[in-house]
């Protein structure tokens, strides 16, 4: 009997070491997403770039910040959500609609890159650092953004666990992707978001 893709993924999941809990949550996580994309199961981890293969925790991280982006994009009133399958000519990683307008969207994890020790001031939450992260990553990938053909554009941040969600509050965050989008001299067509799971948001506001 052929084991299928979803099967293999949860496998993959569990070789990390992940307890029961976390393993039935991702596997929540992935039928939402399939609910919300009309995608299948299988279709939605090949989409999200899942390869056996290729097994780190970083690479774990990615494909459960796409999953996350499409739950986000869906609670700010997104509509025909699509994961977009990898090819030589893919340009994001999501296809979305917000009323009559259509977004490309490409989502970028915070959460390895600011990951830091268990001890003592290494917690501290360090604002330059990521106003530095926020802009190298929409400066790297703004021709991928382009390269799509919708009208606009959505650089997603995620973060997907502690200690970096508690370190500072959502305010602080705003701000931070408010400086990052003026420092990057971004056109109208061009929006952030955040994903933390505390306080997500876009900037500039959609409304």
């Amino acid at each position: 009997m052929s084991v299928s893709i979803s099967d293999k993924f949860l496998k993959y999941v569990s070789k990390f070491g992940y307890n029961a809990s976390v393993v039935s949550g991702v596997r929540s996580l992935v039928g939402k997403v399939s609910i919300v994309t009309s995608q299948d199961i299988d279709e939605v981890l090949i989409s999200s770039d899942f390869r056996e293969s290729e097994f780190s925790k970083e690479k774990l991280e990615s494909i459960i910040a796409e999953l996350r982006s499409v739950m986000f994009l869906k609670n700010n009133n997104f509509q025909n959500i699509k994961l977009i399958r990898g090819s030589k000519t893919k340009s994001c990683d999501i296809y979305a609609e917000n009323g009559h307008e259509k977004f490309d969207v490409e989502v970028t994890c915070l959460t390895a890159t600011h990951s830091r020790g268990k001890n003592g001031l290494s917690y501290v939450f360090d604002d330059d650092k990521f106003l530095r992260e926020f802009t190298d990553r929409i400066n790297s990938k703004l021709n991928q953004l382009n390269a799509g053909i919708s009208n606009h554009k959505m650089l997603v941040f995620v973060v997907n666990r502690y200690p970096e969600i508690a370190l500072t509050n959502g305010q602080e965050y705003e701000k931070l992707i408010r400086v990052a989008y003026e420092q990057s001299s971004l056109a109208s067509k061009y929006y952030l978001g955040l994903v933390t799971g505390d306080f997500d948001f876009i900037y500039p506001n959609l409304n």
